[in-house]
């Protein structure tokens, strides 16, 4: 006597698909995406999840769509986007012209669900306005992704946005910081985020942003804070441009140890802006030019 469990395949997304309430009855809760499926070798539409249920999508294969948006989360339970062996993910639009268009992935207002991505490359790079992930509202985990875009690599409004290792670019010289938010929370752990652009790796314009251990390089300004505040434990903060590495104007910003390095002033603060540093915090390093600030427990070294 013997007993065997069997798991039914995940279904084949096509593209196209809305998945709701009535598609989950119909094919389960468990899908998967590749261009292998696909006649044209990439999607031609993308795919939309309407439900108050649990969804799962594993990339078995590299995606890409030619234009639209790939994912439009409007409402979920819980989406969780499996790429473990970090096959790409693209939107090959090249289409002209300005305007805030929408995201490879767009997460609505309306959403209240969790959505999490864990592994893979996003690449948006040839529209300089296709954003990778444009989060309005929900709670969204990026685990160690890698995010290649000509826009931002996230944007943030009114959502509560978990960034857990992996690398964050913004590739051209156009006006894009790296990582923007604009009310909500972003939280960054353990990342690298770079800008090739003369502009920031990480923007705040309102909400809360909280830095821990990352790596932020930018041609530009590294963290650039108008309003809103951000929280820093720890990090390396390097400005490789001329520009102030970070810029605090009208905000809250406060330091618990960290290593920061301009060319010049490399911290300013302008308006009602605060910024304060921890000195029980282990160590806080400011390096300008060749000259070396450590703020210790014990008060101020140079």
């Amino acid at each position: 006597e013997s007993s065997v469990s069997t798991q039914a395949a995940a279904v084949r997304l096509l593209g196209g698909e809305t998945i709701d309430d009535t598609f989950i009855a119909q094919n389960g809760s468990s899908y998967s995406m590749s261009n292998v499926y696909m006649e044209s070798g990439e999607y031609a539409a993308g795919i939309t999840i309407h439900t108050t249920g649990d969804v799962t999508i594993t990339i078995d294969g590299p995606v890409g769509i030619a234009s639209g948006v790939l994912f439009k989360i409007e409402q979920v339970g819980s989406l969780t986007i499996e790429n473990k062996s970090n096959y790409k993910v693209e939107s090959t639009e090249n289409t002209p012209g300005a305007g805030w268009v929408d995201g490879m992935f767009q997460i609505d207002g309306t959403n209240k669900g969790t959505v999490t991505v864990n592994g893979g490359v996003y690449e948006s790079l040839n529209y300089q306005w296709r954003c990778p992930f444009k989060i309005y509202g929900g709670t969204v985990y990026l685990n160690n992704a890698t995010v290649k875009t000509s826009a931002n690599a996230v944007y943030v409004e009114n959502a509560d946005v978990t960034i857990d290792g992996g690398k964050y670019t913004e590739k051209t010289n156009e006006n894009h910081p790296t990582l923007a938010i604009v009310s909500g929370t972003l939280t960054v752990k353990n990342a690298k985020v770079f800008n090739e652009a003369e502009n920031s790796g990480v923007y705040v314009v309102n909400g809360t942003c909280n830095i821990t251990d990352a790596e932020i390089t930018s041609n530009g300004v590294v963290v650039k804070i108008t309003g809103g505040i951000c929280n820093i434990y720890g990090g390396e903060f390097t400005g490789i441009g001329g520009y102030v590495p970070i810029s605090n104007n009208n905000a809250t910003m406060n330091i618990h140890g960290g290593t920061f390095e301009g060319l010049g002033t490399v911290i300013s603060v302008a308006g009602t802006g605060t910024t304060t540093i921890d000195e029980t915090a282990d160590k806080t390093v400011i390096r300008c030019s060749d000259k070396e600030v450590t703020y210790v427990k014990a008060g101020i070294r140079s």
